[in-house]
């Protein structure tokens, strides 16, 4: 997902020049991106590790915004890994990050869809975009339900 931000103008203090009083001004970025976290998913992120719980608020916040999806490469892993030496430092492994996507699969945060690669923030409880788009992606999935095989079925029921 791309940043996007907005500023706001603020008085920092006053300053004195020639026995006048003026206001000085700064200016503060806030980020305008946002996910939505439903109520309902705090019994799933109860069950997380770290990691896990790290890396699904990482994917709800940086997946596409309008298909809530993310995926499992090396190149996305070595992006959270950064992201949490960086901001967290938290210095975590491939296969750690690699246990987290399953981990999350399991709990029905992360939903397998397409190819191996291809995952899908649960929508149920983590969305960024409209809640149009949001109800959209429920009814492919709902759809889909419909049309899996038990073993999928079984995981899509956990999950929904």
């Amino acid at each position: 997902m791309e940043k996007k931000y907005h500023s706001i103008k603020y008085c920092y203090g006053i300053e004195e020049e020639d026995e006048v009083k003026l206001p000085v001004f700064k200016t503060k970025r806030f980020t305008k991106n946002h996910v939505k976290r439903y109520g309902n998913h705090t019994h799933k992120l109860a069950k997380l590790d770290k990691c896990s719980y790290l890396l699904i608020n990482y994917l709800a916040d940086y997946c596409n915004e309008s298909s809530n999806e993310v995926f499992n490469t090396i190149k996305e892993r070595k992006k959270f890994i950064e992201f949490c030496s960086k901001n967290c430092s938290i210095n975590y492994k491939d296969c750690t990050v690699k246990k987290s996507f399953l981990k999350l699969l399991d709990v029905g945060l992360l939903l397998k869809f397409g190819p191996r690669i291809s995952y899908i923030v649960n929508p149920v409880y983590f969305f960024g975009g409209t809640e149009t788009n949001r109800r959209k992606i429920l009814q492919q999935i709902l759809y889909y339900y419909t049309q899996a095989d038990a073993k999928v079925k079984n995981r899509l029921k956990k999950a929904l």
